[in-house]
């Protein structure tokens, strides 16, 4: 019996290749799940490493909350940031459409930098928000918050993988916001090594800013244009 004859056989007519390399129009079902996975994750990690101090009496309410008061700073801080990078993320799947093998690996960057997210809190906490370890917290967010953005220019260039009906005014509103962000974060990080109190109510502030809806922020702009 020839080999040849149980061999799979091919239709050449077909660019297998092409198909392969490119992957286009896959469902972005998979990377939405894992996503969501990754933030649940990273924002229980967050809850867990709360503690209650080992050399302060317990009968001392006052004490005890004066201790805990950077860890719970450092912890809503972390858990706003996380909230807010899923809701952007999430919002952008709302016309993103289909995927493809490049715009995979964009998000699974993207996600291996919020998990990064816990560690940087522990890091932050740790070291009593010296300078150093509020520029590696915000340095980390930035990352964030970069690939957050190329996530959506890659997306909706020339429509790539977006739906047909979404206007070029939403995709340079939500462009200009994430942009705005990552340019008041690196203040933030700059300022960390002047002042780093100013650094962290500056962080504070961007988070505010991000979770106000842009439509809002519009209406202001406008209305202070007339």
């Amino acid at each position: 019996m020839e080999i040849k004859s149980v061999l799979p056989q091919y239709d050449n007519s077909i660019n297998n290749d092409s198909e392969l390399s490119t992957l286009e129009g896959l469902t972005t079902a998979r990377i939405e799940n894992l996503s969501d996975g990754v933030f649940s994750i990273a924002m229980t990690l967050l809850v867990l490493d709360l503690k209650l101090p080992v050399d302060v009496h317990l009968n001392h309410l006052s004490t005890v909350i004066n201790t805990l008061g950077p860890q719970f700073l450092s912890y809503f801080l972390s858990f706003i940031v996380l909230g807010s990078l899923w809701v952007g993320h999430h919002n952008q799947f709302h016309w993103i459409q289909v995927s493809n093998r490049k715009f995979l690996w964009i998000n699974i960057m993207f996600l291996s930098f919020i998990s990064l997210i816990p560690f940087v809190t522990i890091l932050l906490r740790a070291h009593e928000f010296e300078p150093l370890a509020i520029m590696i917290y915000g340095i980390n967010i930035l990352l964030c918050l970069s690939l957050l953005y190329f996530n959506w220019v890659y997306a909706t260039h020339k429509h790539r993988l977006v739906t047909a009906s979404l206007t070029k005014r939403t995709i340079h509103v939500i462009q200009a916001r994430i942009l705005v962000v990552i340019f008041l974060y690196a203040i933030g990080i700059l300022v960390s090594f002047v002042e780093p109190i100013l650094s962290l109510i500056i962080f504070i502030i961007v988070q505010v800013l991000f979770i106000v809806p842009a439509r809002y922020i519009l209406n202001i702009a406008s209305h202070m244009r007339e």
